[in-house]
């Protein structure tokens, strides 16, 4: 069946709205961009990296780092422990080099 996408008027892009986290949002704040290899582990993402589970556990806590981030205007990375700990640190910014 053919439609114009203009003639639908009940399009959602998800089901739900993204979690919204104020406290990770702060914690991300509190980063101190000047010091290398700052970052901070997020105690209530704790996973379980035996759990069946564990990459779509990891797969949540990442999108809410990315939204948080967005939200406070910061690029992150998020690094796992073997422990399941979510380790969140500002990304390095990259140096271009001299080309020879």
């Amino acid at each position: 069946m053919k439609v114009n996408l203009a003639d639908l008027t009940n399009l959602v892009k998800r089901g739900r709205q993204g979690v919204v986290d104020l406290q990770l949002q702060a914690e991300i704040e509190a980063i101190d961009p000047n010091e290398v290899g700052a970052g901070f582990i997020y105690p209530d993402a704790q996973g379980d990296p035996s759990d069946d589970d564990f990459l779509n556990h990891k797969n949540t806590w990442r999108n809410r780092v990315a939204k948080a981030s967005d939200a406070v205007q910061r690029e992150t990375s998020v690094l796992w422990t073997t422990e399941g700990e979510m380790v969140v640190t500002l990304k390095a910014k990259k140096v271009k080099g001299k080309r020879k």
